[in-house]
Formats: structure tokens, sequence, C-alpha cells
């Protein structure tokens, strides 16, 4: 494949990335709505998997790809709307964790649910969304 062929692919992906991009960012507005969250919170807060230990803050900056500063506001918010928990781990006294509670695991199941079968993504099989989460982790790594 020739330098030329490369960037016109490069280019038709970034354009078809973007679009995608906007489309699933309109759908998270509209269904995190309702909850009185914004993208950034529902985005925390999906990152909040009920089935694991809770994480530390740190590690949510990390994921989140933001300041930890970023993350502090962010959990206060959802502490606010009675969404989360913050509170010392009990292996480093220094670090916090931050947990679902009742009201947080509703949400973050509605939200996500609402994503799954109201999104652009729902119009996508099992394995095109394994594929398409596959590529995605290669472009945020």
């Amino acid at each position: 494949m020739s330098s030329v062929q490369r960037i016109d692919l490069v280019r038709e992906a970034a354009v078809a990335f973007a679009a995608c991009s906007r489309a699933v960012g309109n759908d998270v507005d509209e269904l995190v709505r309702p909850s009185r969250l914004t993208p950034p919170l529902a985005e925390l807060l999906w990152n909040l998997d009920p089935r694991c230990d809770p994480p530390a803050m740190k590690d949510l900056a990390v994921a989140l790809r933001c300041d930890r500063s970023n993350v502090t506001t962010l959990v206060e918010r959802l502490v606010a709307l009675g969404l989360v928990t913050r509170s010392e781990d009990t292996f480093n006294r220094r670090s916090k964790v931050v947990t679902l509670t009742a009201a947080g695991r509703v949400t973050r199941a509605a939200t996500m649910g609402g994503l799954a079968e109201q999104s652009a993504f729902a119009a996508l099989t099992d394995s095109e969304l394994v594929e398409l989460a596959r590529l995605l982790a290669l472009l945020g790594s």
C-alpha cells in the first residue's frame, strides 16, 4: 500500500471515528440527563464495577485519563447525588476508595442498559462490539 493510500484510509477512519464519537456523545447526553448526570459523571459511574473491589481515586484518574483533582470533583458530585461513597482504603489509610451505593448501582445499570439498547451501539452484534472494543483499546493505549 502506498503512503497516499494509507493517508486516505487514515482520513476515512478519522472522519468515521469523529462522526461515531458525536453520535455516541449525543446518545450519552440524552441517556444520562434524566439521572441528573453529565457525561463525565456517567463515565466515572460506569468505571465502578459492582462486581469488583472499589477502586482507589488515583486508579479512577488513570482510567479516566484525567487529573486526580478532577476525579475528586466528580466524586464529590456523585456523593452529593447519593450515588457513591468515598472512604478510606482498608489497606492504605492515605488512599480513598469509591463505592457505589444502592442508588448508584441502580443508576449505573439503567444508564448502561440504555446505552446498550438505545444508542448507536444497539445496532452492533455482540461479535462486532467485541471487535470494536478491541480496536478502540488499541487506539486508546
